[in-house]
């Protein structure tokens, strides 16, 4: 059980309300943006290294053109310089030869012929005159006519030839041939080299030039690249194309409309680094770029007296990048689909196991926890009987740790009370795989003994091997308790519908007897001795019907009648009535104040409530010396801190009445419980625990407090406070007023009612002797047909509640029927409060057997003339 519970705690935190969708989003999500990383870092490889590749692609394109423009520049200074050899030595030869210019010139002409390389081939002389030239005429070579030769004195390549010393070259700029200082067309692009001719004295004879055809370079150069889409650019010192693939950007520097057309325009970027160094490569935004400078024969002379210097530039835009690494993409993309699909596939997979697993974690889980937090005592043994588990509430139930018990037989809760035969049918039970309960008395730790009720069930393996037991126990000791508060409850509730039985027939024994002691004291008038007896029985009577009112008190359940009270007579009339139920030897004190104080009750909880303190103070001096019960009545006013504990009343001035014995007090420990229902610290059925209950309920009912104070061997004090009314309130509902002579009547008629025929006859008389006229009836029946017959001489109705046949409230029904205003007086020797409830409507006036005959005259004379007797 320890593990399971540690092993969930163990796993993963997860939030409680996750389902599949949110397991699978957690495992998932992480895995897209991983797969996504490397999916691009497997692109930024691929795509790293397909650049790479294209760089040394491009590179090695234009190391083949760098060699190719080397190659192809060596041959024709190659041809210059074998060309002026041979003309030397024809010069040699045929000195003074008149055909020296045609021989010369058919030479020339061959030359031109077979190379086919050559625009123009000249010979000028050192007046910079031509003396020779050939035209390629598009491969078939021809001599020009002496007459249309030109002098070629004041151009800049003559200008720069003719002081080179024997065997070095002059090269041109590679350019567009101008004729007549307009370019030709079509674009003849073309590099004029030149070299001196010397004759075998050392005297020069002039110039020798060849017109190299440059288109033939730039188709070699163009032929490297073939049909790769890299664009390979050709440009001269300044940025310049002097090739690109779009013919149109090419020879700015020689066509007027093309001045802008310049490399460091296009790539303004790229510029800066290309012009900055000799060889390298370059990626940004507008593309890949490879490069290097060319530096064709080096050491000759040219126009300016700089060398000759090219660059190769290898270009790859922007979007052609984006076309070349398109395949890698592709991969990337489908590698990471591919990946996050399955990723996905085995992460939801792994949600629904993971949801299944929580679900079975969190069943375990609240089985643990259910079993830990449960009230009963569960303990778990393997199949030996040897503890493996238990719970608090084991603990809490029996005072044994966990290791105390664990690793033990259970045995050592064992109490003696159940025999060898009572636990071998147990285990015969469990062993054949049934589960046993029974009531058993085990044994705590600290010895005393409680009762319990067992079950035992055996646990079983997927084999149906019984691997366990678990034990459930559930103290028995708190409910065997309350039964037994209850049963006597139950007692007491009997006692009480006892005596609302006999209350009925003895209230009116009490009211006969009251009667005829009035008749007898009016009749003995003049005899004191006669009178005193007759007030002792009338006193002794009035005991007796207190005595039963309490005790019809004790059986009424939540009726409260609350009237304005004058306390310091009542509480005087009431501990005088509970005198008799305190022992001679109980010196018994009453402390009443002066004061006018008035509250708000029920008289008979009022009553009910002293009974209860006042029994409990007597129960408390049974084994005190100089026994000492005091009723203490005082005005009190609330201060702050008394506010503060009883929050609940908003009143601010009370009447304290206070109930103190010297007896054994209460231990400190059960001060808190006292008031509780069916607590009692009595011995067994010296008390029901109901006592102070009542108490306790009556006081919150009436708005008031109560507290107590105690020490043991010293005594307790119950303090009960109940806010105070208005004097004037009180006044007017304060206890009757003793009256010399009772009201008279005027002749009236009366109709008294009651089943009781003794009593009939006693009050017959009574009302007769007030002056009224008086009919009979002793039940319901006769009651309304005496009403039919004097119902316009009848002026009240006197009824008892309950007779036989008809009720008084059923009659007087009928007799409202005939007259609906005839006045009533319903007399009971019942419950009062309980008839006033159940049986008669609260608009009529109800009263208790015996009754005052000063009372019943009050009545009478207020219902007949509706003027209240003060």
């Amino acid at each position: 059980m320890y593990d399971v519970a540690a092993n969930s705690r163990i796993r993963l935190k997860m939030p409680d309300n996750w389902g599949r969708a949110h397991y699978f989003a957690a495992i998932l999500l992480p895995a897209i943006v991983l797969v996504s990383a490397i999916a691009w870092l497997i692109y930024c490889v691929e795509a790293n290294s397909r650049i790479n590749l294209q760089v040394e692609r491009n590179m090695g394109t234009i190391a083949l053109q760098k060699k190719g423009i080397e190659q192809e520049l060596s041959r024709i200074t190659s041809d210059l310089l074998y060309l002026s050899r041979e003309v030397e030595l024809i010069v040699q030869l045929r000195q003074g030869s008149d055909d020296l210019n045609a021989i010369l010139a058919g030479n020339l002409a061959d030359f031109a012929s077979t190379k086919k390389l050559y625009d123009q081939v000249r010979l000028i002389d050192n007046d910079g005159m031509e003396r020779i030239r050939i035209n390629a005429n598009g491969g078939h070579a021809g001599i020009v006519p002496d007459s249309a030769l030109q002098s070629k004195k004041d151009h800049y390549y003559y200008t720069a030839a003719s002081g080179l010393a024997h065997g070095e070259i002059y090269v041109s700029p590679l350019d567009l041939n101008v004729e007549h200082q307009v370019v030709e067309v079509p674009y003849k692009p073309v590099i004029r080299l030149a070299t001196p001719i010397f004759d075998q004295r050392g005297n020069r004879l002039g110039i020798l030039m060849l017109n190299y055809l440059g288109q033939h370079l730039l188709d070699n150069f163009a032929a490297v690249n073939g049909s790769a889409l890299t664009e390979s650019y050709l440009l001269n010192r300044d940025g310049y194309w002097l090739y690109a693939r779009e013919h149109a950007l090419e020879w700015g520097f020689m066509l007027n409309d093309r001045q802008s057309f310049q490399f460091q325009h296009a790539h303004a970027a790229a510029w800066h680094a290309i012009s900055g160094t000799e060889s390298g490569q370059l990626r940004n935004d507008d593309g890949l770029y490879c490069y290097t400078v060319i530096k064709p024969l080096a050491g000759m002379v040219t126009t300016n007296g700089t060398a000759l210097s090219w660059r190769i530039v290898a270009y790859d835009s922007a979007s052609r990048l984006h076309e070349l690494l398109s395949d890698t993409r592709l991969y990337a993309l489908l590698w990471g689909g591919v990946s996050i699909l399955l990723i996905g596939i085995i992460a939801w997979f792994l949600a629904v196991h993971l949801v299944r697993e929580k679900r079975e974690h969190a069943k375990v889980r609240k089985l643990s926890q259910a079993i830990e937090q449960a009230g009963e005592s569960i303990i778990i043994t393997d199949r030996w009987g040897i503890v493996e588990y238990v719970n608090p509430a084991f603990t809490e139930m029996t005072g044994y740790l966990p290791e105390e018990i664990i690793n033990n037989n259970p045995r050592i809760l064992s109490s003696g009370k159940q025999d060898r035969r009572f636990y071998e049918q147990m285990w015969d039970t469990l062993k054949s795989g049934q589960s046993w309960q029974g009531r058993i008395v085990d044994r705590k730790k600290d010895g005393t003994l409680f009762p319990a009720v067992l079950t035992v069930s055996p646990i079983f393996d997927a084999s149906q091997v019984i691997t366990h037991y678990i034990g459930l126990q559930q103290n028995l000791q708190a409910y065997e308790e309350l039964e037994a508060r209850f049963q006597q409850a139950q007692k007491m509730e009997a006692i009480g519908t006892l005596v609302g039985g006999i209350a009925h027939d003895f209230n009116n024994t009490l009211a006969g007897i009251t009667g005829n002691l009035f008749l007898l004291k009016r009749r003995a008038s003049g005899q004191p001795e006669l009178l005193s007896r007759i007030d002792s029985i009338e006193t002794l009577s009035q005991r007796a019907s207190g005595m039963i009112q309490q005790l019809l008190a004790f059986s009424r359940r939540n009726i409260i009648s609350k009237q304005p009270i004058y306390l310091p007579p009542f509480i005087k009339e009431t501990v005088r009535l509970h005198e008799v139920s305190i022992p001679a030897s109980i010196k018994f004190n009453v402390q009443v104040t002066s004061e006018k104080l008035y509250v708000s009750a029920d008289a008979n909880q009022l009553q009910q409530m002293l009974l209860n303190l006042v029994n409990n103070a007597r129960d408390a001096l049974e084994s005190t010396i100089k026994p000492v019960i005091t009723v203490e009545l005082r005005r009190y006013e609330a201060d702050q801190k008394f506010c503060d504990r009883h929050q609940y009343t908003d009143a601010s001035e009370f009447a304290c009445i206070t109930v103190r014995d010297n007896g054994s007090g209460i231990e400190a420990e059960h001060l808190n419980q006292i008031f509780e229902p069916f607590f009692t610290t009595k011995e067994v059925d010296r008390g029901t625990g109901l006592g102070l209950a009542m108490v306790y309920g009556s006081v919150q009912s009436h708005g008031g407090a109560i507290e107590v104070e105690s020490e043991p061997a010293h005594g307790t004090a119950f303090h009960i406070y109940l806010p105070l009314i208005r004097p004037k309130d009180g006044e007017l509902l304060s206890s009757k007023k003793a009256e010399d002579e009772p009201c008279q009547g005027h002749g009236e008629t009366i109709l008294l009612v009651d089943d009781d025929s003794t009593l009939v006859t006693t009050h017959r008389d009574i009302l007769q002797g007030m002056n009224y006229k008086v009919v009979v009836a002793n039940d319901g029946i006769e009651a309304v047909r005496q009403f039919r017959l004097h119902r316009d001489e009848i002026s009240l109705v006197i009824l008892d509640v309950v007779m036989p046949g008809m009720s008084g409230v059923d009659a007087l029904k009928q007799m409202r029927a005939i007259t609906p205003h005839i006045a009533c007086i319903f007399t009971t020797g019942y419950d009062r409060m309980k008839v006033i409830q159940c049986e008669v409507s609260r608009s009529e006036t109800v009263l208790a057997k015996p009754y005052d005959i000063y009372e019943l005259s009050r009545l009478i004379h207020e219902k007949l003339t509706g003027i209240s007797v003060e």
